[in-house]
């Protein structure tokens, strides 16, 4: 019968350590869903499943710790022998090591290029920090930022076809079409220098979405063209 018992506890602390590598899979399932749904790769439904296994598997791992306590709360159930002892804390260390891990990983929000890298390793971080880690963005799609004359503000619209202009290009245009106008006009901030100056024009800002990315670099200066619809 002790024998019977030992064999029931070793299963049931083997369901447990099961259980917990269960809930660590479906978390990180669930991150890489939640990932995917902002980037645009995964439905709602994807993101939805991801957190109904993983409750699932929360729940298992509840049940299974119950019935351990069960087996170990019965009085004929043997104490662990010295080799058994060893086995479980090597794995309560384990599951503490994970834990910290996980506290410890920084997962990006979304999936895109590493465009610029504020730490070195060793250093402290820590959420108040004003600065980021890393700056990370999506460079399959680039998107100007431009600053529009007020006087203009009536002559553009969403849609409106533009031709975009490198210094680094000389000679290649790069087309694009205007995807947001600003409802606010403000002092302009791209090309500011210093104290305002009673000559400088308030602004409105426009986002334009290029047509082709390549091979344009985040953070360059170009020139918008606006043109006239119908040409």
């Amino acid at each position: 019968m002790d024998t019977d018992k030992a064999a029931a506890r070793r299963r049931a602390e083997d369901a447990v350590a099961d259980a917990d590598k269960a809930v660590t899979a479906a978390q990180a399932a669930l991150d890489k869903a939640l990932t995917d749904r902002r980037a645009g790769r995964a439905s709602d439904a994807d993101r939805e499943a991801a957190r109904t296994a993983l409750s699932r598997a929360q729940d298992r791992l509840q049940q299974q710790k119950a019935e351990l306590r069960r087996i170990e709360a019965d009085p004929s159930t043997p104490l662990p022998n010295f080799a058994e002892g060893q086995v479980n804390v090597a794995r309560a260390e384990s599951a503490a090591a994970a834990a910290a891990i996980a506290k410890l990983t920084i997962r990006a929000s979304i999936a895109g290029t590493v465009l610029q890298v504020n730490a070195k390793p060793g250093e402290l971080a820590a959420p108040a920090n004003a600065q980021p880690l890393l700056v990370i963005g999506d460079v399959s799609a680039l998107r100007v930022r431009a600053e529009l004359d007020e006087r203009d503000f009536g002559q553009i619209k969403i849609g409106q076809p533009v031709l975009v202009r490198a210094a680094a290009f000389r000679g290649r245009e790069f087309a694009g079409k205007v995807a947001f106008i600003a409802p606010l006009v403000e002092q302009g901030r791209i090309n500011a220098r210093g104290q305002r100056n009673v000559t400088d024009v308030d602004v409105v800002e426009v986002l334009i979405d290029l047509a082709q990315a390549d091979p344009l670099a985040v953070g360059m200066k170009v020139d918008v063209y606006f043109q006239p619809e119908g040409r």
